[in-house]
C-alpha cells in the first residue's frame, strides 16, 4: 500500500467520523432519551449526558485529527503509531460492547438501519486505522 492511498484513506476516515458525530446527534431523539430518563435523578442524567457529550468530542476529535493530520497519522513517528493503535482500540472495544453487551433487538426502521451503519463504519474505522499503525510500525 502507498503511503498516499493510506493518507486518503485517513482523509475519509476523518470525514466519516465528523458524519459519524453529525448523525449520532439524532440519538437522544431515536431512543426518546428524555422519556426514558425522566424518572432518575437529576445527577445520574447529567453524568450520562456529560459523558455522552465527552464521546462526541472524542469522536470528533478523531475525525479533526485524520482529516487535517492524515500525512502525520500515515508517517512512520511514534506518535503516529499510538494514536493509530488508540483508534483502533478505542473503536474494536465499541464492536465489542456492541456485539457482547447492547440489546438491539428492540430497535426497529431508521433506528435499526442506523446501528447497522455505525458498526460498518466503525469495521472500516478499525480496518483503516489499523493499516495505519501496520505502516507506522514499517510492517508494510
Amino acid at each position: 500500500m502507498t503511503e498516499n492511498t493510506l493518507v486518503t484513506l485517513l482523509i475519509l476516515s476523518g470525514i466519516g467520523h465528523i458524519i459519524m458525530s453529525i448523525c449520532t446527534l439524532a440519538v437522544p431523539q431515536l431512543l426518546e432519551w428524555k422519556k426514558h430518563f425522566a424518572p432518575l435523578p437529576p445527577l445520574l442524567r447529567q453524568v450520562f449526558w456529560t459523558y455522552s457529550w465527552y464521546i462526541k468530542g472524542v469522536n470528533v476529535s478523531f475525525g479533526i485529527l485524520s482529516l487535517i493530520g492524515a500525512h502525520e497519522l500515515a508517517g512512520n513517528s511514534f506518535l503516529a503509531a499510538c494514536i493509530n493503535i488508540f483508534i483502533v482500540v478505542y473503536w474494536s472495544g465499541r464492536i465489542g460492547v456492541d456485539f457482547f453487551y447492547f440489546e438491539t433487538s428492540t430497535l426497529k426502521g431508521i433506528a435499526k438501519l442506523a446501528d447497522r451503519a455505525l458498526m460498518v463504519l466503525i469495521f472500516l474505522f478499525v480496518i483503516v486505522h489499523g493499516l495505519a499503525f501496520i505502516h507506522n510500525m514499517g510492517w508494510i
